[in-house]
């Protein structure tokens, strides 16, 4: 049986707290995930809530031991983790559902009284360092610095967010000084109203809340206040209009066009229901049928795969991005490819409203026939995804990134930034041979340059959005 044959619930408990709940009677596993509105993006310390992540597995005042959290899902058929994003973190688990009770129970103390033992410093240090060196030589690590130093340094998401030993020990002046920081960070952010949690178990949703609201749980975490910052964009008009060059380890061959988009609640602000405009876009510029960028490029024998959607997204704005990874005769066709990818924009930017609507009607119905009818996903990973979906969704966390009603304004708002002018070209390629112009990035080492676009490649991009010379067109009604 697929996911309609689960039962919700949404509830919100008196310390702000908010929590979904989700019954599934023929699960044979249970799971809960809970995501906290604090991330590296609150860092007062390089890596600081990376390495907060990572003290909270190490004990609570209920469950003092190291350990006592694993041990007890690892003995129950299950498994925990955590992630550490931008403005969020989540901790989820699964076990096997007879077992669930002691795990939620064990979860709850996280947030309620961690120990945060002074004992479990200098050694958790160690081992955020130790992941930070180990991902030295990792492309996806060593890209994603690149793109940080290409965003406002005055931008949080520039920052260095992992943590090692100099940005959390040494900058902090000790062991007892990066303590006193942790604690207090933990007491300023860890607060209920910044927590969104889902729960998943085959027992009756009524049982579900007891479970969640019982004395000593999650009712109990501290109340608080939500601390919200305003956000500015990250990329605007002094960081776009630009191509970054850069020299992988590995032999890739990829090309991103970026564009600075408002934050998705700036583009939700029109108060149409449901409405997902860049979602939208994507779905369309992504679209590998015929007359699509994808075929035709895929024909020619220039790229193995496209990519679109939102490569950024945090509250102070997004980058949404057509990305190609390129065959070697792709390579050498690199700015025949970019040219056809301006045309490919042309023409969703000259496309009628009635097009939009239409298509925006056509992924609506093919989203809910694909929620409806899908299987289900694993426990931890379904609480995960509601609990950091409530965020974005908090009336139906459920369905996640479908579109709902149209809304011309917004959708309008995400074409009208697809512009030379707004873009920056991420050009990751083995071909290239950086030489004495070229830079370092400072955190993982990998050599880029980052050079204004050239008015010759800006001017020709900017006709191409207006003259398709291509076989190329938005996707005919479905029959």
């Amino acid at each position: 049986p697929g996911v309609a044959a689960r039962r919700y619930r949404l509830v919100r408990l008196r310390n702000g707290l908010e929590a979904v709940l989700v019954s599934d009677a023929d699960a044979d596993e249970a799971g809960a995930a809970l995501s906290v509105r604090a991330g590296s993006f609150d860092d007062t310390l390089m890596g600081l809530a990376h390495f907060h992540e990572h003290m909270l597995f190490l004990g609570t005042e209920k469950y003092p031991g190291e350990d006592e959290y694993e041990k007890y899902l690892s003995a129950n058929g299950g498994m925990a983790n955590a992630w550490t994003a931008d403005e969020e973190t989540c901790y989820y688990f699964n076990v096997n559902a007879d077992a669930l009770d002691g795990a939620v129970d064990r979860l709850a103390q996280f947030f309620i009284a961690p120990t945060l033992d002074r004992d479990a410093v200098e050694r958790e240090v160690r081992a955020v360092d130790s992941e930070y060196r180990m991902a030295l030589q990792d492309d996806a690590w060593r890209l994603h610095s690149v793109l940080k130093a290409t965003a406002d340094r005055a931008h949080p998401f520039s920052r260095f967010s992992t943590g090692t030993r100099d940005t959390l020990l040494t900058e902090a002046g000790g062991v007892d000084a990066l303590l006193g920081e942790l604690r207090g960070w933990n007491r300023r952010r860890y607060v209920a109203p910044a927590m969104r949690l889902a729960v998943v178990g085959r027992e009756s949703l009524d049982a579900l809340e007891k479970l969640v609201t019982a004395p000593g749980r999650f009712g109990d975490v501290p109340a608080g206040d939500r601390d919200v910052t305003t956000l500015a964009p990250a990329w605007s008009t002094g960081e776009t209009s630009a191509r970054v060059k850069v020299a992988p380890v590995r032999e890739l061959r990829s090309v991103q066009l970026m564009f600075a988009l408002p934050s998705k609640e700036t583009l939700r602000a029109h108060g149409v229901d449901g409405a997902n405009p860049e979602v939208l876009v994507s779905h369309v510029l992504g679209h590998e049928g015929e007359a699509s960028l994808h075929s035709l490029l895929r024909e020619r024998g220039w790229i193995d795969a496209l990519q679109c959607g939102s490569a950024v997204s945090n509250s102070g704005g997004q980058l949404f991005e057509l990305a190609v990874d390129l065959t070697e005769a792709g390579d050498e066709r690199c700015e025949d490819v970019i040219d056809l990818c301006f045309e490919w924009m042309g023409v969703a930017k000259r496309g009628a409203e009635a097009q939009w609507a239409r298509l925006n009607e056509e992924l609506r119905l093919l989203g809910e026939t694909r929620f409806d009818f899908s299987e289900k996903r694993g426990a931890a990973d379904t609480a995960a995804d509601v609990a950091d979906a409530l965020w974005d969704h908090p009336i139906s966390p459920l369905a996640g990134p479908l579109v709902g009603g149209y809304d011309p304004k917004a959708t309008r708002a995400v074409l009208d930034a697809l512009t030379p002018e707004n873009c920056l070209v991420f050009d990751v390629r083995a071909s290239h041979r950086p030489d004495e112009s070229w830079v370092k990035e400072t955190w993982h080492g990998a050599s880029y340059t980052n050079e204004p676009l050239s008015d010759v490649d800006a001017a020709r991009w900017r006709r191409r959005l207006k003259e398709t010379a291509a076989d190329l067109a938005l996707p005919a009604k479905n029959a």
